[in-house]
């Protein structure tokens, strides 16, 4: 079925507020007079409802209106995230946004970009997500708050640095079995040969080096700042699977001051008030799933998920069975307290699904989470119509704004499309900056790296009495990735070696230097080979010159667009008003709930 989201009038007759005609009828003088009476009145209230919608509009954009209230939520998500100050020129510059992008919306409408297979998709996937989201809002968050003790702990967390080894698997039962070998006396570096295929992984053990808050699973940093140093954690689970860690090291910044807490507070706030909800909903999800008595075919799940692996993605796109398996599509998957469901109606429901959620479907396990998530999401879709809350005024709206920026994005992915910069354009660029395009000298080093104090100095004994540094590389370097091809890190520029550029570059081919820290390991530096840097050619630099040239022209392209799109509708802007709109502060998600 076509969609379609329209702009709503307040009155619902625009065409009487600005040109009513009384028709002539061959009724009674009384019965025309009555319906005169009653026409009056009516033009009457719809003229008042015209005037108090001019009254709240800032500007319109052919039969689009853009509002005071519309034009009050953009300014505050602006301010709040870019910093902006609250002045007119600020003010008309948000307001300019909003024209153009109604302009595009048009566009977008009159390319057909809101009737295709995909937009109705999009649409459908769009209801879903807001009817969700708001019963999130009115369910559950309104439940959640941040105390001080969190914010200060969080504060804490971000001055703290954590070095972890870890262990990763898809499954529980494949975390513990890395457990229990773990306990039997295997170690880190022995597993993680086995587990990972990111070498940088497989050879330090596992070794994630320093993080801090944020930069991980929100369960996986849990773990790793509240475990005891040494001691083996898990399984835990994580949105990539489970993982079993070991924390090696924790050093927290000793100099915490009141007032750099108070100067962070709204932002720490912010976050923490954010992950406290995504938790809160996730606690909501796992008490469903209890809730909803799940009860899987094992047979169905193992032929589906075998299904899925050997057609990737084609499963998704496809969405219904080729000829001959209508059989095994109907067979049961799941049954819950909502009904029974087959393999079909699975499908069904993960076709609103992202790419991203469908590509943790690695075995059955992550399979039967990812269906148990579509019956507990269909649940709370059920009951968030039985209260409502698709009937409500911020739902239309949260659709309606979701919608423009869909919209919006598919006419600006349509201008990327069509983008060609010329030859000759390209050629201009590189001839006029072509200063620009160098390849930097580089340097060709070779380490040894180290993470006790003891062996720094029998490494340091060794190399000055004229041992072979790639000998030592692979007898010595923790780093088992560069030890094994005689220490041999790679090729660095300048800027990547920061503060120990100067002093490297300066060392002659074969000589070395150490040992320097950093972090808490030590290292010693070989200089294998300098390379010079050079000026690229033009069909070397090609690629780069495209890539910088490429925005200018994106923008270029987009104002010529709006230039024409300009020209062919009436905009009105009433920038007097822009004053004396009432703007919330916006303190960054400050209240606490």
């Amino acid at each position: 079925m076509q969609r379609e989201i329209r702009r709503q009038n307040p009155s619902g007759m625009r065409g009487m507020c600005c040109r009513h005609r009384e028709a002539e009828s061959p009724r009674s003088r009384k019965s025309g007079a009555r319906r005169a009476w009653t026409i009056l009145a009516l033009a009457t209230f719809v003229a008042a409802g015209c005037a108090r919608d001019e009254r709240n509009t800032l500007a319109r954009v052919g039969n689009v209106s853009i509002r005071e209230a519309q034009f009050a939520r953009r300014f505050q998500e602006a301010r709040r995230r870019f910093s902006l100050p609250d002045n007119l020129q600020t003010r008309r510059s948000v307001l300019e946004q909003m024209i153009e992008e109604q302009l595009l919306i048009a566009e977008a409408k009159r390319r057909g970009f809101d009737r295709d297979g995909e937009a109705k998709h999009e649409l459908d996937r769009i209801r879903i997500q807001e009817l969700l989201n708001l019963y999130l809002e009115t369910r559950v968050f309104p439940h959640v708050s941040v105390s001080e003790d969190e914010l200060a702990e969080f504060y804490r967390r971000l001055n703290t640095r954590v070095r972890v080894r870890h262990l990763y698997a898809a499954s529980r039962s494949e975390a513990e079995s890395l457990l229990v070998a773990l306990m039997r006396g295997r170690g880190f570096d022995e597993l993680t040969r086995e587990v990972f295929s990111d070498p940088q992984l497989r050879d330090t053990g596992g070794d994630l080096g320093y993080f801090t808050a944020g930069d991980m699973d929100p369960a996986f940093e849990d773990a790793a700042f509240t475990a005891e140093i040494g001691k083996i954690v898990g399984p835990i689970r994580t949105a990539q699977g489970y993982s079993i860690l070991r924390v090696e090291d924790r050093v927290t910044h000793p100099f915490l001051t009141e007032s750099e807490y108070v100067r962070r507070r709204p932002s720490l706030l912010s976050y923490c008030l954010r992950e406290k909800k995504r938790r809160a909903a996730q606690a909501h999800a796992d008490s469903l799933r209890s809730y909803l008595d799940l009860r899987f075919n094992e047979e169905a799940l193992w032929k589906l998920f075998q299904l899925i692996k050997n057609r990737g993605s084609a499963f998704w796109e496809d969405g219904f069975p080729a000829s001959g398996q209508d059989g095994f599509w109907s067979e049961e998957l799941v049954r819950s307290r909502l009904g029974r469901w087959d393999v079909r109606t699975f499908a069904e429901h993960a076709r609103f699904t992202s790419e991203t959620q469908r590509s943790w479907i690695r075995n059955p396990e992550n399979l039967q989470d990812f269906a148990a998530g579509l019956v507990i999401r269909a649940y709370l879709l059920e009951e968030a119509r039985k209260l409502g809350l698709h009937r409500r005024p911020e739902y239309k709206q949260n659709v309606a704004e979701r919608w423009e920026e869909y919209l919006l994005k598919r006419v600006e992915a349509a201008l990327d499309s069509s983008m060609v910069i010329p030859a000759d354009s390209l050629a201009a660029f590189y001839s006029k900056y072509s200063g620009n395009f160098r390849e930097p000298e580089r340097l060709r080093l070779a380490m040894v790296a180290l993470e006790d104090s003891q062996t720094v100095a029998t490494v340091a004994r060794l190399l000055a009495g004229g041992a072979r540094f790639g000998e030592v590389a692979r007898r010595y370097s923790v780093d088992r990735r560069s030890a094994s091809r005689d220490g041999e890190a790679g090729l660095f520029t300048r800027a990547e070696l920061g503060p120990y550029a100067d002093r490297l570059f300066a060392l002659r081919a074969g000589s070395w230097m150490g040992p320097v820290q950093i972090g808490s390991r030590w290292f010693f530096f070989q200089s294998l080979e300098r390379l010079p840097g050079r000026q690229l050619s033009f069909e070397e630099a090609r690629a780069q010159v495209y890539g910088t040239l490429k925005p200018f022209w994106r923008q270029r392209m987009r104002k010529e667009l709006l230039e024409r799109l300009r020209s062919q509708v009436t905009i009105v802007r009433h920038d007097e008003k822009l004053r004396s709109v009432q703007v919330a502060l916006g303190q960054n998600e400050g209240s606490r709930r």
